[in-house]
């Protein structure tokens, strides 16, 4: 097992670039509507990265075990944005500018991801050393994004502006605030109606700060 969650368990298969995801069983739920949940959400996700595949930087699905609530897919080789060094690498712009593309791309295709963090977001590996990042690394700029458990479509507006805040209080928390406005730059580019997307977000921001000021 490489990482474990609070709904479902990733593990990477022997000798093979792929990776497992089960969704684990909540034992305080009655076991057939548990396992009808897990169904649903497995089916969800697996539905959305297919619909996302050949669209924007995602895991591809390889196999779906519906029956054991577990689907495989490709395995990213990379770090996660959360971990990665900034500190003397002249790319960062291109960085946060590719990743608003792929959330503008996830978004054009009416899906929000819900779960957008450092977290959530690969920088892939390529095998060849990049000097010029300190220290080198292995990174080419590809911008990933990952864990789409808790993605659902929409068309509206509201849940895009959403979606990218979650983004930005995750950058803050992880000291990487630097890149949100190269991230809106590149959202920009692709995503339509950004200003209205970028108004509403200003707006849900001021409502946030409002209640939590009460």
């Amino acid at each position: 097992m490489i990482a474990k969650g609070a709904e479902s368990n990733l593990y990477k298969k022997e000798h093979e670039e792929i990776l497992i995801k089960e969704r684990i069983q909540k034992k305080y739920r009655i076991k057939e509507i548990d396992e009808k949940i897990r169904k649903r959400r497995t089916k969800s996700e697996v539905k959305i990265l297919r619909k996302l595949e050949n669209f924007a930087n995602v895991p591809k699905v390889i196999d779906v075990d519906e029956k054991n609530f577990r689907f495989s897919m490709e395995y990213i080789h990379g770090t996660l944005l959360k971990n990665f060094d900034f500190k003397n690498d002249v790319k960062y712009k291109d960085y946060g500018i590719k990743l608003g593309r792929e959330i503008a791309k996830i978004h054009k295709m009416e899906i929000v991801h819900n779960d957008l963090t450092t977290s959530n977001i690969i920088i892939k590996d390529t095998g060849i050393k990049i000097p010029s990042i300190s220290p080198p690394s292995f990174a080419d700029g590809e911008i990933y994004v990952i864990d789409f458990g808790l993605a659902f479509f929409s068309k509206r507006v509201e849940d895009f502006a959403t979606d990218l805040i979650v983004l930005k209080h995750s950058l803050i928390v992880t000291n990487l605030d630097f890149l949100f406005e190269y991230v809106l730059k590149g959202y920009s580019e692709i995503k339509e109606n950004f200003d209205e997307i970028f108004d509403r977000m200003k707006k849900v921001e001021k409502r946030v700060r409002y209640f939590s000021d009460e």
